[in-house]
């Protein structure tokens, strides 16, 4: 209503396919049996347009600062735009992909802030960090459902904070993965269905 001047009745953030990523889900159980020193690396998805309107600058930034304490920092760029040749140099870019689910798999975090993407990434239980530069975009993310599972910044030195506090703690990082699992799992189709019936048959 701050932005358009016309407040909803109802609310959907759209929905996943859960049966799509099963395979993925059985992969991601198996992470558990890391020796110690692959636990040490730190696996990192962006999804997402590499454009300005899209924060990658701000993620790019963010990337170098973590490389910076920790050189085993693994990152995968999925997306295109006018970044790419930065995103390079910090990581393998992908260009545009159909499927993102693999992508998604065994992460510790996944840059996103796309509701749908956002989704399939909680799915895999994983936590995603999200960047916003204007009051819309800080609306669009704070109000999501979801984001009591996220960590949710508008600079690099906050998201910074956040994310070394949840890696202090192993149980903390699980269990907040675990949490936006449960709560993806639940934004089917059917309930996006039920609620364009009930809109229409009003």
């Amino acid at each position: 209503k701050e932005f358009y001047w016309d407040k909803s009745e109802n609310i959907t953030y759209g929905a996943i396919n859960p049966k799509r990523l099963t395979k993925s889900r059985s992969v991601t159980r198996k992470s558990s049996r890391l020796s110690g020193s692959a636990k040490k690396e730190i696996n990192v998805t962006f999804i997402g347009r590499l454009s300005r309107d899209n924060e990658v600058h701000k993620y790019i930034e963010l990337v170098k600062v973590l490389k910076s304490k920790n050189k085993k920092l693994n990152i995968i760029w999925v997306g295109e735009g006018e970044f790419r040749k930065e995103c390079e140099k910090l990581g393998e870019v992908t260009g545009f992909v159909k499927n993102i689910s693999k992508y998604l798999v065994n992460r510790d975090l996944v840059f996103s802030s796309s509701y749908l993407s956002i989704l399939e990434a909680q799915l895999l239980k994983n936590n995603v960090c999200a960047f916003y530069s204007n009051k819309l975009k800080k609306a669009y993310l704070e109000t999501f459902s979801g984001s009591k599972y996220m960590l949710i910044s508008d600079n690099v030195e906050g998201m910074i904070k956040k994310i070394n506090f949840l890696f202090s703690s192993p149980k903390l990082k699980e269990e907040s993965g675990l949490e936006a699992a449960k709560f993806a799992k639940k934004q089917t189709w059917k309930k996006v269905v039920d609620l364009y019936l009930r809109v229409w048959n009003k």
